[in-house]
């Protein structure tokens, strides 16, 4: 939670026409608020050997997290998605810059007013998003 402190400034002009002057008051006070909006902002980055194989992968997996947000009743107009980008990628291989396949990597926001979905989306979507990433399988370790 937070508290404010807004400044008071009244100019209390009913008094003024009445009585011919003006009261002035200048003061402070403070306001226990809650929240009522929340944000995340989060982002799919896929890679492939081929652009096309980066943005398949970047579009099946927003495909699964559009269903997921289905699943937990997420209304589709809290999901803004803010940008994409593809290209190469790169890696250094004894000081040298070496191709490595490409990325596709979009970006995404999810604001949401009705704070009851909060517990869905972090409990539920977020934790469930980085469980699934952890799970996947990784390539083999190469030997040298």
């Amino acid at each position: 939670m937070r508290i404010i402190y807004p400044f008071l400034a009244l100019y209390i002009t009913s008094f003024a026409a009445e009585t011919g002057g003006t009261i002035f008051v200048v003061g402070e006070s403070k306001t226990l608020i809650t929240p009522d909006n929340a944000e995340w902002t989060f982002v799919i980055h896929a890679k492939g050997k081929t652009i096309e194989d980066a943005a398949m992968e970047a579009q099946a997996a927003q495909e699964r997290m559009m269903a997921r947000l289905d699943d937990l009743k997420i209304p589709r107009g809290a999901l803004l998605a803010e940008g994409m980008s593809q290209g190469p990628s790169w890696r250094s291989d004894q000081g040298q810059r070496v191709p490595d396949g490409f990325f596709s990597r979009r970006s995404f926001k999810l604001s949401i007013s009705n704070l009851e979905l909060y517990g869905a989306i972090t409990e539920k979507f977020l934790v469930y998003r980085i469980h699934q990433r952890i799970k996947r399988p990784q390539s083999e370790p190469k030997s040298c």
